[in-house]
C-alpha cells in the first residue's frame, strides 16, 4: 500500500534525506521528479512556493520542508528509534537536523 508521494529529485540533499528515512523504514513512497526549474501544474497547485521537497500522503496530508517530512516519516515506526526514546533525545535530534539543514544544504 502506498504511503504517499515525495516531490523533488534524488541527488538534491533536501529530497534525499526524507527519501532514505522512508526507505529505511520500508515506507512505500513514490518519488515525483520535480525541481531545477521544472514544476508541473500539479506541483505548483500543491506547493505554490515551489520549494522541494514536498510530500502528499495518501491520507491527504501535505507537508513541505526536509525536517518536517523526515520526522513525520520517522514517527511512523516508533520502534525504529530514529526519534530517540525521550523528549530530550527528540530535542537533540531536531537540534542537529536543523543545524545540518542550515549549514550543509
Amino acid at each position: 500500500m502506498s504511503f504517499g508521494k515525495l516531490y523533488g529529485f534524488i541527488g538534491n540533499p533536501r529530497t534525499t534525506v526524507p527519501y532514505w528515512v522512508a526507505k529505511s523504514l520500508g515506507l512505500d513512497i513514490e518519488v515525483i521528479e520535480t525541481g531545477n526549474g521544472k514544476y508541473s501544474d500539479e506541483f505548483v497547485a500543491l506547493f505554490p512556493h515551489k520549494k522541494i521537497p514536498g510530500f502528499v500522503g495518501d491520507d491527504g496530508l501535505i507537508l513541505y520542508e526536509t525536517i518536517a517530512i523526515s520526522v513525520y516519516f520517522a514517527s511512523q515506526k516508533k520502534e525504529s528509534g530514529l526519534l530517540g526514546t525521550s523528549k530530550a533525545d527528540l530535542a537533540l535530534i531536531l537540534n542537529w537536523m536543523s543545524f545540518t539543514n542550515m549549514e550543509t544544504f
